[in-house]
């Protein structure tokens, strides 16, 4: 799963683990941590479980731990992070706080949509180990290693060479599109590009869209959803469609895709297109009709599962 990072829950940038947690706790007298570790973790771990419970009563009573420095703090959760590599298996030395889209957007605790005008917006994989969990406002996660920073961005001039070998295994010519006003784009893990697409004017006359109600001037046309093969499977071309229709702005007006295999056909409904014929998709956020369709749709799936079923039994009965 692919989470947005929240900034505030750890201090100026602060990514050991033993530093972010003692920063949180003794700090800020965020008591989550210690009751996250003590319910889950250290559940059936008397001595370091009874130690969180006194730091929790201490923090709730007095809003700090008496005679309890920073320094304490992270050598307390050094030891922590040393039992949890015991019982779960994984060494944590690293964490980040990581929060759903909305968080991120919305609230003040989100790190913001863009790093700079250059990278776009950061995501990471979540870790192996929930170190806090606040719900809504996020998930202080645990890893062994750094996880690298997941950006969707416009393909530039530089890209050029990983977008060519991307070309060649998947028969698109994104190569050509590269530079031409945010009309390609690419989702990277670091410096490797995972997958890529194309977002440009359904203006096209071959295409036939401005036969569409839906259809405008500014609508937009999907395409070369490509995905490395060994990077499917893990929400990549889901979050990379999402983030090029968010920061394009497209999802305010009409998007059109046309299936090349009809399998897809749920992966994009995820995404609020709607089938409006064989092999053509439509995602029209200028109004919210988007609901109906959907609904339209599911009803005519069940109306067809129905009548098969009812087919088969006649058959049966004959």
């Amino acid at each position: 799963m692919i989470r947005y990072r929240t900034e505030s829950f750890s201090g100026l940038g602060e990514r050991d683990a033993a530093k972010v947690m003692a920063w949180e706790t003794f700090d800020m007298g965020n008591t989550d941590i210690l009751y996250t570790l003590a319910d889950t973790i250290f559940k059936n771990c008397g001595e370091i479980r009874n130690r969180c419970i006194n730091y929790i009563d201490e923090l709730n009573n007095m809003g700090f731990v008496d005679d309890f420095s920073f320094e304490d703090g992270v050598k307390f959760f050094n030891e922590a992070l040393k039992e949890i590599q015991k019982i779960t298996g994984h060494e944590v030395k690293y964490a980040l706080w990581l929060a759903d889209e909305e968080t991120v957007k919305d609230t003040e605790c989100g790190y913001g949509r863009y790093i700079d005008d250059e990278i776009g917006v950061e995501a990471y994989e979540t870790g192996p180990v929930v170190l806090s969990e606040l719900g809504y406002d996020g998930t202080l996660y645990g890893y062994a290693e750094m996880p690298e920073a997941i950006i969707v961005r416009p393909l530039v001039e530089k890209d050029m060479e990983l977008v060519e070998a991307f070309d060649e295994l998947s028969g698109n010519d994104v190569a050509s599109m590269v530079d031409c006003d945010e009309y390609a784009w690419g989702l990277f893990k670091g410096n490797e590009l995972i997958a890529y697409c194309t977002l440009g004017g359904a203006d096209d006359p071959e295409m036939g869209f401005d036969e569409y109600p839906e259809w405008a001037d500014d609508s937009m046309l999907l395409s070369d959803v490509f995905v490395k093969q060994e990077h499917r499977g893990q929400g990549y071309a889901l979050k990379l469609v999402n983030e090029v229709l968010l920061l394009s702005n497209a999802g305010k007006g009409t998007v059109y895709l046309t299936l090349l295999d009809d399998r897809l056909t749920y992966f994009y409904e995820k995404l609020g297109f709607c089938l409006v014929e064989d092999g053509v998709m439509v995602r029209d956020g200028r109004k919210n009709v988007l609901e109906e369709k959907i609904k339209a749709i599911s009803e005519a799936r069940q109306a067809q599962l129905a009548e098969d079923k009812e087919r088969v039994t006649d058959k049966l009965e004959k």
